[in-house]
């Protein structure tokens, strides 16, 4: 199902796409374009931009996640910020709790105990397109809440 087409040029018609931070080089397909309007969530529930991208065996296989520079700067993550983030797969799945840093480069990587403990019963595999979106929280010790979607 393809997302509707704008009815005429006073529309409100957003694509998702235009926001969103997409990793490089990263091609989506056609089912994938339509499951990630499925996921999109209102501009205000959001922290910064969302973030497309696929899994690598490098987040997999050696439990090493890093956001994009972009991204960590669209969500105000401060230079040599750490902290604690909860990541959960879709909005209502379970909250793991990951230690968090921004890299000198600009990057934002999750702690390799955190994220690996967030990948486990999961399936989740290389290739797979996600959606990742940044959200406030109050839960207590948390500064955000990560929110991966697979589209």
């Amino acid at each position: 199902m393809a997302p509707p087409p704008p009815l005429d040029e006073d529309d409100d018609y957003e694509d998702p796409l235009e926001e969103a931070i997409c990793a490089q080089r990263v091609r989506l397909s056609e089912q994938e374009v339509c499951n990630l309007w499925d996921n999109f969530l209102p501009r205000a529930d959001l922290i910064g931009a969302p973030f497309v991208t696929r899994l690598t065996s490098t987040m997999i296989d050696q439990h090493v996640m890093k956001l994009p520079k972009s991204l960590s700067e669209s969500c105000g993550i401060e230079a040599d910020e750490e902290g604690y983030a909860g990541i959960r797969l879709t909005a209502r799945g379970p909250v793991t709790t990951c230690a968090y840093g921004v890299d000198t480069d600009g990057h934002t990587h999750l702690s390799t105990d955190g994220w690996k403990s967030f990948l486990v019963d999961k399936n989740l595999h290389v290739g797979q397109a996600i959606l990742i979106t940044i959200r406030n929280t109050n839960r207590q010790g948390l500064k955000m809440m990560i929110i991966i979607d697979i589209i």
